[in-house]
């Protein structure tokens, strides 16, 4: 394994810190899993020289709870999930891993990184909290803070806030927005969009739909629109209103908006139910893809004579009963395919984007992850590497 154990120091209340150690000189990969067990979730991430083999996290890296792990101008970034600071570390020529500085935001009242963070480039990162409605513009580069942005909108007070896969395109980043009360066992039944703008570093939209539940990640194509497709919160929404006998359980579908004008709110003319494209099957994961302007994506499809008992609590969760298959919307009319090769899965942490290529790690046990490359043309999935716990992300450096 070609990783060296850095473990993170404690965070500091100043902007940066150490910055002796230059852009990464490896020529190879990092790659990130999640490792869930009774006592909590560690997060790891390693360097490869390449996406094949099996991987276990005896040299890896290790960051408390479910953290982020981001890569961007050489760099590779860890977020705190006890205090408010991101590490930055580099990898050398050999692949050990060194500590490369560190930005805190701690003097803005922030207790910790939250699990909703955008790197737009070298220079420009966002990160939000939730509970505060803020979000905080740095720059990955030189370890500054460049400035705060507004988002209280976003609150609910009937609700916690939470924000879900961000696609960046042409200088504009989607945040999927959603509220939901996990004591009271409650979603809102809406899809909920933020457009950011990083040139201004402003909201330029803030569009909603009750037609379809919680937002999925933005998905651009070919013929001119934004697609959102609802996933129930990885089939959550749903699973509550089973669990609570309500007297309909809601059904995902798609929704569009004009990216060129986002203001305009999701076409009332337009909506696609997801179980029309499956014969009657529904989705239980986002809407993930290699490019997030190629109008291909892929998510995890129910398979419900597959589950042990009914999918009334998350224990469904960890049982093999979906695969993915292939959402096609490059001819503005969506088509669903299952893709060859795919197997029976639980719900993980999605995918991950690498040579715009999307990779998804399938696992039925949580202790290990078979990582999969699928390919949107072929519709195929051919098998990389494992890795143990559940894979998150993978970067080429």
């Amino acid at each position: 394994m070609l990783a060296l154990n850095a473990a993170c120091g404690g965070g500091s209340d100043s902007g940066t810190d150490d910055k002796a150690a230059g852009p990464s000189t490896f020529d190879g990969y990092v790659v990130a899993d999640i490792v869930i067990t009774d006592s909590g979730r560690t997060t790891y991430f390693m360097a490869v020289p390449e996406l094949s083999g099996s991987f276990d996290n005896s040299g890896a890296v290790e960051l408390a709870g479910n953290a982020e792990v981001e890569s961007v101008g050489g760099y590779v970034f860890g977020s705190d999930t006890e205090a408010p600071v991101w590490y930055r570390y580099s990898v050398d020529t050999a692949g050990e891993i060194a500590p490369a500085g560190e930005i805190s935001f701690a003097a803005y009242g922030w207790a910790n990184i939250d699990y909703y963070n955008v790197f737009v480039d070298e220079g420009l990162a966002l990160s939000v909290n939730t509970s505060l409605g803020e979000g905080i513009w740095w720059d990955p580069s030189a370890l500054e803070i460049l400035g705060t942005l507004d988002m209280r909108q976003m609150l609910d007070e009937r609700f916690s806030t939470e924000l879900f896969a961000p696609t960046v395109v042409d200088g504009r980043i989607y945040l999927p927005v959603r509220h939901a009360d996990w004591t009271n066992y409650a979603i809102a039944h809406e899809t909920r969009v933020m457009v950011v703008d990083t040139e201004s570093r402003e909201i330029v939209a803030d569009i909603e739909d009750p037609r379809c539940p919680s937002s999925g990640s933005i998905l651009l194509s070919p013929d001119g629109f934004a697609y959102t497709m609802s996933d129930g919160r990885n089939y959550s929404a749903q699973m509550i209103a089973r669990a609570t006998g309500a007297e309909t359980v809601p059904v995902n579908c798609f929704l569009r908006f004009d990216p060129a004008d986002p203001g305009a709110g999701f076409d009332p003319d337009w909506s696609v139910d997801v179980p029309s494209l499956t014969g009657g099957r529904e989705v239980v994961t986002n809407l993930a893809t290699g490019a997030p302007a190629s109008g291909v994506g892929f998510a995890q499809v129910m398979y419900e004579e597959e589950i042990d008992g009914e999918p009334t609590s998350f224990d469904f969760w960890g049982q093999p009963f979906s695969k993915v298959w292939r959402f096609d919307l490059r001819q503005g009319s969506p088509s669903a395919t299952l893709v060859d090769g795919a197997p029976f899965t639980g719900i993980g942490f999605g995918g991950h984007a690498v040579d715009g290529v999307l990779l998804m790690g399938q696992s039925t046990d949580g202790a290990t992850s078979d990582v999969l490359r699928f390919d949107p043309d072929t519709n195929t999935a051919t098998p990389l590497f494992t890795i143990e716990g559940f894979f998150t992300k993978a970067f080429k450096l």
